[in-house]
């Protein structure tokens, strides 16, 4: 028995002619398009005279599609996800359906654009390693338990809303001071910027549009060792250690030796005066 396929097509993330022949191809030729918004992708149709189906998929009805979607294709007919913006199934609706059907259908992608890839490129950043942990957490704790479980990582890349950027910034620059943070948004689009400023200066600027988080985790693992060191430092003032022992304990690759020393007559001085 002949089955359909299951396409899974990328589409732009700002600008609309950021599509693929292939992408517009597939979703010509496809029974129906499952997408999360049907008043959002009308607009991509329109523009490339796409007249196929839309209907909605996304995490309200995700769980009850399923039957649907093995009926179409059980029925020889080939469907497309597609998201809002950008590459389906990554933080989007269309996860849970893949999974079910995996196995018994075959599945196409159809690559294209990519928020996080394109934000990564174009920060100008240096890493070997990026970690994607999809929408950054709301409260504090967990925004630190999060950022601390993957310290070992070079950059962790969130998404995050407009609505509440200023408040994620903000707890952030409370657990790991006033450091480089690193914001994508409007991609492709006319106001389409990609800066790593220190937090206060975001803070002071209106940041709209889809935004892309980036964490240059050296930075904070390098605030980490500044205030356990410090710690250090203080603790074996109180023991008695000289300043030159100090030094040579805490040498590490964050201080050289001159460095602490220096940091040890710095504090010698406060407490003079």
């Amino acid at each position: 028995m002949n089955q359909g396929k299951i396409y899974i097509v990328a589409t732009p993330i700002g600008n609309l002619n950021d599509i693929s022949l292939r992408a517009i191809e597939v979703l010509k030729k496809v029974e129906i398009i499952f997408c999360e918004d049907t008043r959002t992708s009308s607009i991509l149709m329109k523009k490339y005279e796409i007249k196929t189906k839309l209907s909605s998929l996304h995490k309200f009805n995700e769980l009850s599609k399923e039957k649907y979607f093995r009926e179409l294709l059980n029925d020889n007919k080939d469907i497309a996800i597609i998201s809002d913006a950008g590459t389906p199934l990554i933080s989007d609706p269309g996860q849970f359906i893949i999974s079910k059907i995996k196995n018994d259908f075959e599945i196409i992608i159809i690559p294209g654009a990519n928020a996080i890839i394109s934000s990564l490129i174009g920060s100008g950043l240096i890493f070997d390693s990026f970690a994607f942990l999809g929408f950054i957490p709301k409260e504090k704790t967990k925004i630190e338990n999060l950022i601390n479980k993957n310290l070992n990582i070079d950059l962790l890349v969130f998404y995050d809303s407009p609505k509440r950027i200023k408040d994620t910034l903000t707890k952030i620059k409370s657990i790991y001071g006033d450091i480089e943070i690193t914001i994508a948004r409007e991609l492709t689009k006319k106001y389409e910027e990609n800066n790593t400023l220190i937090i206060s200066t975001w803070l002071m600027r209106e940041i709209k549009g889809e935004i892309v988080l980036i964490i240059d985790m050296k930075k904070i693992r390098k605030e980490i060792q500044i205030f356990e060191t410090t710690k250090k430092i203080i603790l074996f003032k109180k023991e008695g250690l000289r300043n030159k022992t100090i030094a040579k304990l805490l040498e590490n690759n964050i201080f050289t030796k001159n460095e602490i020393y220096k940091k040890l007559l710095e504090l010698d001085k406060k407490e003079i005066s």
